[in-house]
């Protein structure tokens, strides 16, 4: 499970110091829900979202646990390093739209004769209770 803090100074001055000392700077919202404005280790945010198996996933920040999704983020233009992201609450039965990535399989008949296969999307908004979520949405290109 990942663990945040309560950020205190929400300034640029703060959030640089929590960068420098590895932190990633996060705001945790929801319907009905308070904001909380957060920061996670930058290692331990990437390890916890890279190995899920669902959409959501589980943190604690000041003693609460918390079920979130990833709603968006921000990387820096050159380094790529994130900087910033947005987490929305998982209440479980409210109904709320997700944007679900789409993952491709197969490999198209136009690829073999030197085409291209080009993905518009590469996520889908879908509206849904966080237990009917699907982890991404796999569509046959053949």
């Amino acid at each position: 499970m990942l663990e945040g803090i309560i950020r205190e100074s929400i300034g640029k001055v703060g959030t640089k110091a929590l960068r420098r000392d590895g932190y990633l700077v996060a705001n945790i919202y929801g319907k009905g829900f308070e904001n909380i404005n957060a920061a996670f280790k930058m290692n331990e945010y990437i390890r916890t979202v890279r190995n899920k198996d669902t959409l959501a996933f589980a943190i604690t920040v000041d003693g609460k646990e918390l079920n979130v999704v990833v709603q968006g983020y921000e990387s820096h233009a050159v380094t790529g390093n994130l900087l910033h992201v947005d987490l929305m609450v998982a209440q479980p039965g409210v109904v709320t739209k997700y944007m679900v990535p789409v993952v491709t399989v197969g490999s198209p008949v136009g690829l073999k004769n030197k085409g291209m296969l080009n993905i518009a999307k590469q996520r889908i908004a879908v509206k849904a209770a966080p237990e009917a979520l699907p982890a991404s949405i796999v569509v046959n290109v053949e």
